[in-house]
């Protein structure tokens, strides 16, 4: 791996900086900094004499695990943008600072990749199955959204189950959310939302949530009481992606669904997508400009109500 060689161009200062902190106090600071990588960093960018001559963290902006079954290529994107690829697990840096995004269709590497990872500042998590469910330890999940700043704003789930290690028993998706505070796009399998939907909806509807898609809904699926459920948030845009197989009469009420919302037009409400076999192009096409629409309707009434804001200050 390519190492940065920023630091061969920046002359480092050997005494700390003219400061109201006696020359002591500074070098304390500079030395007890490591133990806290993001205090580090807010030192080194105030002052070169901050900067170490050999940074303990290697920074990494992604970080994808293999995509093929079998195949031991990582991949990562460095701070300056570039990618590098052909990387074995075992030659990952065991001091890695994580600052954008983890994506992992490997759920069995995790408890290895948490020795190497250091810092979590990650705003993207996707843990992915390529096959057959997996699963992974509550305190495992817990770690990859442990950031301090709660940063984490994107999470996709497919096929993967997160197990209470003490009795082995399946987390409740409502309490998987606690874990993420700040999550604005949330794409996950249905099975979560229809194993505790009364308590995972409210949350939902109080969270910072902004688009909602599930993936892989099945004919038992209650699409209705979500949708009027989630009214409550009017601005969530959902994306409904049923299974390929569904029944005749199940086609029917999702389509009925759909020519109701199409005939009343636009409203204060984001227009759901739905995506399933039978659905025609013409109510496709329709429930795409009326969500149009919504996003037109919307801009305009912020542009209202912001120069509405600015007039009263005046």
């Amino acid at each position: 791996m390519a190492e940065n060689n920023l630091l061969e161009t920046i002359k480092i200062p050997s005494y700390p900086p003219q400061s109201i902190f006696p020359s002591d106090v500074l070098k304390w600071m500079k030395y007890n900094a490591l133990k806290y990588p993001r205090q580090a960093l807010k030192l080194m960018q105030m002052n070169k004499y901050f900067i170490y001559n050999e940074f303990p963290y290697f920074c990494i902006q992604d970080l994808v695990s293999p995509f093929i079954e079998n195949n031991d290529e990582w991949f990562i994107k460095r701070l300056n943008g570039e990618w590098e690829s052909g990387i074995e697990f075992n030659d990952l840096p065991n001091n890695i600072w994580l600052t954008d995004s983890l994506i992992i269709d490997k759920i069995n590497f995790i408890p290895q990749l948490l020795s190497k990872i250091i810092v979590f500042d990650i705003k993207e998590l996707s843990l992915t199955s390529k096959n057959d469910y997996e699963t992974m330890h509550f305190s495992d999940f817990k770690i990859l959204t442990s950031n301090g700043f709660n940063l984490i704003q994107r999470v996709y789930f497919t096929k993967i189950i997160i197990l209470d290690e003490i009795n082995d028993e399946i987390v409740p998706f409502d309490e998987i959310l606690d874990q993420l505070p700040n999550v604005t796009f949330l794409s996950l399998n249905c099975k979560y939302l229809q194993s505790n939907a009364s308590k995972i909806i409210p949350k939902l509807i109080l969270s910072k949530l902004q688009r909602l898609i599930l993936i892989k809904v099945p004919d038992s699926f209650d699409f209705e009481t979500l949708l009027n459920a989630l009214k409550e948030k009017p601005d969530l845009y959902v994306r409904l992606n049923f299974k390929d197989v569904l029944s005749m009469n199940y086609c029917s009420q999702l389509q009925q669904f759909i020519d109701k919302i199409i005939d009343t037009g636009l409203t204060e409400y984001f227009p759901p997508r739905f995506d399933f076999p039978g659905i025609t192009h013409e109510s496709s096409d329709a429930l795409k400009k009326l969500r149009r629409k919504y996003k037109i309707y919307m801009f305009n009434k912020k542009l209202v109500a912001d120069n509405f804001v600015d007039t009263e200050i005046e």
